[in-house]
């Protein structure tokens, strides 16, 4: 770690070794978000196309913020310090300041977000570029740790709702003991998370579990909407399950996505948007809470799952007969959750359209070889197909 030689200002940012790190770190991202939109732009299934997106955003912010931090460093002088971050230059007035949140350690260097009135509450996030001393922390001992009074400020209000009993000792014990099983629950909920993305077998077991979980922890909302809540709201007075129903049905949405490759999946994905407004609403109206910007959030979480109930429900419901079609292999791209192989026309798709398989089926296959798509109707309506071996007696769900 690197710093000037005054005192006043002392100045922090990074050593060359973390520098170069950080710029080579930058490139590498930069040119895999490049490599990412080129392999992107050859795609023809809209969930590898999504996918390459996600990819390639990522890998520009993640780039470009590495090379942007190259020119922050931190100013401390007696009054005030200065902060050039990635965009912009702030000075913060030692006066100003009401107090820190967001400490952590990140790879051996500290951040925080200090809150200061400049006239009205501003954030700046800072760090010390991983230097170790101690007078980072000096210069900002006499400040609240804004994260621990906000805890223990939420803690009281929990404690003061008289729903978890009717003394404060008898509260104390229902909010730790709800809180433990709360715990738990949450426990399930990762591990159902989990099976769902990394092992989903048996698959059916899986998805009910993916599927059930949510809805469940919706009803014990429902039926308790006075001590606990879906959704985190730090100002609120009941604890939340959040942590029951979140990852499993992201996971729902995400499985929905890999593993059906729809035909019609534009009014479905239209569906499952107008449910989850209604859905963010209904939870909102039930909580007694207004409606937030988290909803960004958790828009994203509802659309997954209710995505998924819709894919997953027009799929296991659907007993059409398979439209079978012949085709030859053209080409064979493999790709990181799903493969894909470019093949002759079939029904309405022109020669040299990709169509997705799983990982066992795509190293079976070779360029020349005669496969079969199979096109269902779907329960809704909703046309899905999967690729297989011919003859079309084949098994048409898998």
């Amino acid at each position: 770690m690197h710093s000037e030689s005054s005192d006043i200002p002392r100045v922090y940012r990074y050593g060359p070794r973390t520098f170069w790190l950080m710029a080579v770190l930058g490139v590498l991202c930069v040119g895999a978000a490049v490599a990412g939109a080129v392999w992107t732009l050859g795609q023809t299934a809209w969930n590898d196309i999504l996918l390459g997106v996600m990819g390639t955003a990522i890998g520009l912010i993640c780039g470009f913020s590495s090379l942007l931090s190259l020119r922050s460093h931190l100013d401390f002088y007696a009054d005030r310090f200065e902060f050039q971050d990635l965009l912009r230059r702030v000075v913060v007035m030692k006066r100003d300041i009401v107090g820190a949140r967001n400490i952590q350690n990140q790879y051996g260097a500290l951040h925080f977000t200090v809150v200061y009135n400049a006239p009205k509450s501003k954030t700046v996030t800072i760090s010390n570029f991983g230097r170790k001393d101690e007078d980072f922390l000096l210069w900002f001992e006499d400040f609240d740790n804004l994260d621990a009074k906000e805890e223990r400020e939420a803690a009281d209000r929990i404690l003061a709702n008289p729903v978890y009993g009717d003394t404060e000792e008898a509260r104390h014990k229902a909010v730790t003991t709800q809180e433990t099983w709360i715990g738990r629950g949450g426990m399930i909920g990762l591990a159902c998370g989990l099976w769902g993305m990394i092992y989903p077998s048996p698959y059916l077991w899986a998805l009910a579990c993916l599927a059930a979980l949510p809805a469940l922890t919706v009803g014990a909302v429902v039926l308790n909407r006075k001590r606990w809540m879906l959704h985190k709201d730090e100002d609120d007075n009941r604890l939340s399950l959040h942590d029951w129903a979140a990852m499993p049905a992201g996971i729902l949405g995400l499985r929905a996505m890999l593993d059906i490759e729809m035909i019609d999946w534009e009014v479905p994905l239209a569906i499952a948007a107008g449910l989850s407004l209604v859905a963010y609403g209904l939870m909102r109206w039930v909580e007694q809470r207004r409606w937030q910007w988290s909803i960004i959030i958790y828009g994203v979480v509802y659309l997954g799952y209710f995505w998924g109930l819709l894919v997953f429900g027009n799929w296991y419901l659907d007993r059409s007969e398979a439209q079978t079609f012949p085709v030859t292999v053209l080409e064979k791209n493999a790709g990181k959750h799903r493969d894909g192989l470019e093949v002759t026309a079939w029904g309405d798709r022109a020669a040299g359209e990709e169509v997705s398989v799983d990982d066992h089926f795509y190293r079976s296959v070779e360029p020349g070889q005669q496969v079969c798509v199979y096109r269902y109707s779907g329960a809704a309506g909703w046309r899905w197909i999967i690729v297989g071996t011919c003859p079309a007696s084949s098994s048409g769900k898998q």
